[in-house]
């Protein structure tokens, strides 16, 4: 099953042809790492500045952070794996946003009450009299 996350767009750090590095939030247990998420699984968000990520439970995500040296910026200082349970927990911590897609089964119809017939009359000027 498909679930999305609302991020703010200020989490992108770069982007490559195919995905995008988005950072995590300071908030969470994993400050100062970061990790690439396919475009294709990117889309426009509830507002100007938010994205949605799209994933799924059966999801790990390869955190990595990166020196911050002149000479190291491109090399992985360390890196971390979590489930998408643990991606789920930090990014709660910057926003209460995760949403799974309704099923249709789940909808509730809602049938009204029956309402009772009554008799009704009709004005002759209203009459065809054909």
């Amino acid at each position: 099953m498909w679930k999305k996350i609302n991020i703010n767009i200020q989490n992108i750090k770069g982007e490559s042809d195919n995905s995008f590095l988005i950072a995590m939030p300071h908030n969470s247990d994993y400050d100062g790492f970061c990790f690439w998420h396919p475009k294709i699984l990117v889309r426009e968000g509830l507002n100007s500045y938010a994205l949605t990520l799209s994933y799924t439970e059966e999801f790990s995500f390869r955190l990595v952070k990166y020196g911050k040296g002149k000479s190291n910026r491109r090399d992985i200082i360390s890196e971390k794996k979590i489930d998408a349970e643990d991606f789920e927990e930090a990014f709660g911590v910057m926003s209460d946003n995760i949403k799974e897609p309704i099923i249709k089964d789940e909808y509730e119809t809602h049938i009204p009450d029956e309402i009772e017939a009554k008799e009704t009359k009709v004005l002759d000027e209203l009459k065809d009299n054909e």
